[in-house]
């Protein structure tokens, strides 16, 4: 009788429906929580890119200057040079 009722299907007793019902939930739950333990480490990644690519950049400026800095310094002591070689030739 009970098949036929059921259409064939096994008989569930309530309780084993409720702890699966339980069991599924706290599965999503652990999933939820995974998903956003996920999201929040690739935001902090993400995060972590852009700050080293602000820092990365920011050296390259202070590399750049410096080479600026070192080329003007050298020519204008090659100038200071040529100019104290040229008078001291003149006298």
């Amino acid at each position: 009788m009970a098949n036929k009722e059921n259409n064939g299907k096994p008989d569930f007793s309530k309780e084993d429906s409720e702890q699966d019902v339980k069991s599924v939930f706290e599965e999503k739950r652990e999933l939820n929580e995974d998903k956003k333990n996920l999201l929040r480490k690739q935001q902090e990644f993400e995060y972590g890119e852009v700050q080293g690519a602000e820092i990365r950049k920011e050296e390259e400026r202070k590399d750049l200057r410096k080479e600026w800095l070192i080329k003007i310094i050298v020519g204008a002591s090659i100038i200071i040079l040529l100019g104290l070689l040229y008078f001291w030739l003149l006298v």
